[in-house]
């Protein structure tokens, strides 16, 4: 029989189908909401087998995150009398072939299935297993296919994406939803890469009140055995109690009405990025406040699951708690002690005395260890860095800690990027002794491309445009000079390796952000000349343009290590991922920026999209320098119109920005840039060189 394997489109009459044959083997699937079956189809996230006729023979429906790169399967099925003929591999090989420029495809499987083999034959490595959420608590085995990288994805990979799994705290309401339905969507296994449920202490008060004795004990035991509760700090729980029963006019007074707001309270303390109910009361107007304030986004079951990926993305880089600061970053005398003891003491596994003598320790010391802390604008310390030389190569960083409050990701991450670049010129390493890495600091360390070796985290530096040899070269005199961190080098060797024998584009971006700030000489990456005007640069990446504003530069935005920059869909430039050089262009009106009209920077494109202003705002407003109405303005105020948003990271200021003139000259042009220009490789270099000609590194 012939198969045809081809994307399901969404105005397709075989999307009914594909819900009809997935709602039919929801036992073994588990249950998926019809809607989510048609947002999947929009997104093209389906495929299908065929056979003659047009008649559908089996579906492969997964979810592609751009957040970890990898391609995660939701559903594989195949009508009953067709199974055994391959067409399930035909469809797994057909989403390989989609995927090779991802890191991987992810899946959990139940062990007591028998279709285990058919993942082993397919190439797919047992790399772990879990606990399901399903009534009978099955174990499953977590599959992967890596493409082209078995080295790249290994647990330095694996920590990364557990890592970024997101806590949603359940309303009592929906625990009773899934003790009732133990095929509720929230309780599908393939969940698990991406959502931690959780309970509060309040859900065994409201059990507590049910007046069935049987009832109330099955309930309990149910509550206690499938979900944990969710860890937080009393004193915060009390704060934000406090702040919490303030905004609760906005809800209707009823009986839980008291039991809601602790429910909520708990979250927000507990640092939840979700709160999952069905009460539309907590549903209205008092969640945008709730989110707003707190970071905490309140949304019904279906709503996580149809949107899981963009939600995800937006609790990950959450800056609502820092929007409209003015922080600033600065050193510590030994005079405040006290207060950043109290404030950074790691509390469940450090005592106060002890962390409290360790830093006056290393302030004592200030010609030896250098201390930075960031303030909010009421001087409250919201992160701390110390760093000091044990060796001229070597910046080793003993204490990085951040306060426990959501959306502070980012501001961990900027941190760990500032203190690499204070290490580039010495073509060294950075190493990260601290003993009690949150959850905010360990994502900043596997951001900037830190690998863990033994009971640290090591980073190291080559700066310049050098050729793969010379790389090499640079880690075998690390090895004979710092012979600790053999490991290290023996990794970047390796990815080295690879990326040499496989010229995959994203292996070599890879190698270039481990090592990072070094550009690969003729490596072939894509690289772009890129306009932007003054006064965005200076919030987005350049704190020198930024001074020049009376009002400064956006804090919010330039302490966070990615951004995203919204321009024309025509050209569609940049592409990625790949370099970019911005070019910034003349200030507009009546101020002008000394240094504008020369490229300043030096970037990685991350990610590319198109769509309509609504799309790009909802997906990317917190990443930005752009409010909605620079955003309808890049529309010519036409929300059908379609433009193009791209978001950009690992940004490198140049130590000698290049002037226009020079830039011509580079180039052999006549005028200054008026879009985005494709470099090629040598154009590339020899900018980037010329914005290098004197030595160190300074990047934002």
């Amino acid at each position: 029989m012939e198969v045809s394997i081809k994307i399901l489109e969404a105005t397709s009459p075989l999307v009914n189908r594909v819900i009809e044959l997935g709602d039919a083997n929801s036992a073994t699937l588990g249950f998926l909401p019809h809607a989510a079956f048609k947002q999947s189809a929009q997104k093209k996230n389906i495929l299908v087998a065929t056979g003659p006729g047009n008649f559908l023979l089996g579906y492969v429906l997964f979810r592609a995150a751009n957040s970890t790169q990898i391609v995660s399967i939701t559903h594989l099925c195949v009508e009953e009398r067709y199974r055994g003929n391959g067409i399930a591999r035909k469809l797994v090989d057909r989403l390989k072939e989609m995927s090779q420029d991802r890191r991987g495809i992810s899946l959990f499987s139940r062990r007591d299935y028998k279709t285990n083999t058919f993942w082993e034959h397919m190439g797919f490595v047992a790399v772990g297993e879990k606990v399901g959420r399903g009534k009978d608590k099955m174990r499953l085995t977590h599959y992967r296919f890596d493409n082209q990288r078995p080295n790249l994805l290994s647990l330095a990979l694996t920590q990364q994406i557990e890592a970024k799994t997101v806590h949603a705290v359940l309303d009592a309401n929906i625990v009773y939803a899934l003790h009732q339905d133990p095929n509720h969507p929230l309780l599908a296994d393939w969940l698990l890469d991406d959502v931690y449920l959780c309970i509060t202490p309040e859900t065994l008060n409201e059990i507590n009140r049910n007046d069935d004795p049987v009832e109330r004990e099955l309930m309990r035991q149910y509550a206690l055995t499938h979900f944990d509760q969710i860890s937080h700090d009393s004193k915060k729980y009390d704060f934000y109690h406090e702040i919490v029963k303030g905004h609760s006019r906005l809800v209707t007074p009823r009986p839980q009405h008291r039991s809601d707001m602790k429910q909520i309270s708990y979250a927000i303390a507990g640092n939840a990025e979700f709160f999952i109910t069905e009460d539309a009361q907590l549903l209205s107007n008092f969640s945008e406040i709730v989110h707003s304030e707190f970071g905490l986004k309140i949304v019904r079951p279906d709503d996580l699951i149809i949107s899981l990926d963009e939600l995800i993305n937006s609790a990950k880089y959450q800056q609502n708690r820092l929007a409209g600061s003015t922080m600033r970053i600065s050193r510590v005398t030994a005079g405040q002690s006290d207060l950043l003891a109290q404030t950074f003491q790691a509390q469940s596994v450090e005592k106060k005395s002890q962390f409290a003598f360790a830093l006056r320790q290393f302030l004592s010391e200030p010609h030896k260890y250098e201390t930075h802390v960031i303030t909010s604008p009421n001087n409250e310390p919201l992160a701390m860095l110390i760093y000091t030389w044990p060796t001229p190569t070597t910046l080793e960083i003993p204490i990085i800690r951040v306060v426990e409050r959501t959306g502070l990701f980012a501001l961990a991450s900027h941190l760990i990027f500032w203190a690499v670049n204070v290490a580039v010129k010495n073509r060294g390493v950075v190493v990260a002794t601290e003993k009690y890495l949150s959850e905010e600091v360990l994502q900043g360390l596997q951001e900037n491309s830190f690998s863990a070796q033994d009971d640290k985290w090591v980073k190291v530096n080559i700066p310049g445009i050098l050729n793969l040899a010379t790389v090499e070269q640079e880690l075998a005199s690390l090895s004979s000079r710092l012979p600790q961190f053999n490991q290290t080098y023996a990794e970047l060797l390796n990815r080295l390796a690879q990326a040499q024998r496989e010229t995959s584009l994203l292996d070599m971006v890879e190698v270039e952000r481990a090592l990072w700030p070094v550009k690969l000489s003729q490596a072939k990456i894509p690289s772009y000349l890129m306009p932007i005007r003054a006064d965005w640069a200076s919030d987005l990446f350049d704190p020198e343009l930024g001074r020049q504003k009376l009002w400064g530069a956006d804090p919010n935005l330039i302490f966070k290590m990615d951004n995203v920059y919204y321009r024309a869909a025509r050209p569609k430039l940049p592409q990625a991922p790949s370099r970019i050089l911005w070019y910034v262009s003349r200030g507009q009106g009546k101020q002008r920026y000394h240094g504008d009209m020369s490229i300043r920077a030096c970037s990685y494109v991350d990610e590319v999209m198109i769509g309509t202003p609504k799309e790009l705002f909802k997906k990317f407003h917190k990443l930005g320098v752009y409010n909605w109405q620079d955003v309808y303005s890049t529309a010519k105020e036409n929300v059908d119109q379609e433009i193009l948003a791209f978001r950009f990271s690992h940004t490198e200021l140049l130590d000698c920005p290049i002037p226009l003139e020079t830039l011509k000259e580079t180039l052999g042009w006549r005028g200054a840039p008026q879009g985005p220009v494709r470099l090629d490789v040598e154009h590339f270099e020899k900018l980037y060189r010329i914005g290098f000609k004197e030595t160190g590194n300074h990047a934002k």
